[in-house]
């Protein structure tokens, strides 16, 4: 009976490692059609080439997420930027988590590395 469930439970565990092989293959294929997804009218996609390269990370960050008007993924966000003139560094992603988490005057974490625009209630006071 125990060696039944420890089969059953090794099973499993081969079944999880194969899903999540999958889950990553897809959220892999999901991003380069995003990145790849051609402009729609309405969608604000594509930026100036030189939109944000003067800018420093908050505001390009808000100016980004203010045209958007939703919260965005830290990947997301990095892509944008880049896309809008922003340098590429290495460390895009990181930095921007970390700008989003220490500026929370401006913005609000909406889910894992996912950060929308601050509403302006949480800082008022009576």
């Amino acid at each position: 009976m125990l060696a039944d469930a420890e089969a059953d439970l090794l099973r499993a565990k081969e079944a999880v490692q194969e899903l999540d092989v999958v889950v990553r293959f897809h959220r892999r294929k999901i991003a380069e059609l995003e990145s790849e997804t051609p402009t729609l009218p309405g969608m604000a996609r594509t930026h100036d080439t030189d939109q944000f390269a003067r800018m420093k990370l908050p505001a390009a960050m808000e100016a980004l997420l203010r045209e958007r008007g939703r919260p965005m993924h830290a990947e997301q966000i990095a892509t944008q930027l880049v896309r809008g003139g922003y340098p590429r560094t290495k460390s895009l992603k990181v930095s921007i988590a970390t700008t989003a988490r220490r500026r929370s005057d401006l913005f609000v974490k909406t889910g894992r590395n996912t950060f929308g625009l601050c509403n302006g209630l949480k800082n008022q006071t009576g």
